[in-house]
C-alpha cells in the first residue's frame, strides 16, 4: 500500500499494489474526486474507487459504533455498497460495452426525422428556435401522443429529450450530436427478456 505518492499527474489517497495490479482508492471526507482527477484516472486506466468515509462515520455514529475494531470497519468497507463506488473500472466498462453491442442486435433501426412547425406556438426547443424538432415516430414506450395532423393519437419520441436518454437506446449517454438513424429497443419483447436475463 502506497500513500498519497504521485502518478502521472496526480496523486491519489492510496494506491495499493497487489500481484503487479494496481488499485487506486480516494477517500472522500468533505470533498469528492473533482471530474478533473477522474478524467486524469481514466487516462492512466487504473481501476479506482472512491470510498465516502463522510457517510459511513455519520452511520456508524448514528448506530452509536464509536469504537470500532479493525475487522468491523473491514467489513462495513468491503460489504456495504453504499459507501463506494467506481470511479474507472476497465474490466466494467468494457463488459458494458460489449452488452451494449449484443444489444443492438436486438434493436430496430428508426429513422429521425425532422419538423418545422408553421406556428411557433409549441413548447418545443432543439438548437434551432422553437418551432421545429427531431423525432422518432412510433415510440414503442409511448413517450408522447400526437394531439393532430395526420397522426393523431400516435405515439412519436423526440430525439433529443426522450431517445438520447432512454433505457432502451444502448447508444444512450454518448453524445447530443444528431444521428439519421436510432438504435431502438423498446418494442421487442426478446430485448426485454435480455435486460433481465443480464440484469
Amino acid at each position: 500500500m502506497i500513500l498519497e505518492s504521485r502518478l502521472g499527474s496526480i496523486v491519489p489517497d492510496i494506491i495499493i499494489i497487489s500481484s503487479g495490479k494496481s488499485l487506486i482508492i480516494e477517500i472522500k471526507v468533505t470533498h469528492g474526486v473533482s471530474s478533473e482527477k477522474a478524467h486524469k484516472i481514466r487516462q492512466l486506466n487504473i481501476p479506482a474507487i472512491e470510498v465516502i468515509a463522510g457517510h459511513l462515520l455519520k452511520k456508524l455514529y448514528s448506530e452509536k459504533k464509536y469504537h470500532l475494531n479493525d475487522n468491523e470497519y473491514k467489513r462495513f468497507l468491503i460489504e456495504e455498497s453504499g459507501y463506494k463506488y467506481w470511479i474507472h473500472n476497465p474490466k466494467g466498462e468494457l463488459k458494458i460495452k460489449k452488452i451494449k453491442n449484443e444489444l443492438k442486435n436486438y434493436c430496430d433501426e428508426k429513422e429521425i426525422k425532422y419538423l418545422k412547425f408553421k406556428n411557433s406556438n409549441f413548447d418545443f426547443y432543439y438548437g434551432g428556435g422553437n418551432d421545429e424538432m427531431y423525432y422518432v415516430g412510433e415510440c414503442p414506450i409511448g413517450k408522447n401522443i400526437w394531439k393532430g395532423g395526420r397522426n393523431k393519437g400516435k405515439s412519436y419520441a423526440k430525439y433529443y429529450e426522450d431517445c438520447s436518454y432512454c433505457k432502451f437506446n444502448p447508444d444512450a449517454g454518448q453524445g447530443s450530436q444528431l444521428q439519421q438513424k436510432v438504435n431502438c429497443g423498446g418494442g421487442i419483447i426478446r430485448f426485454n427478456n435480455l435486460i433481465k436475463s443480464l440484469s
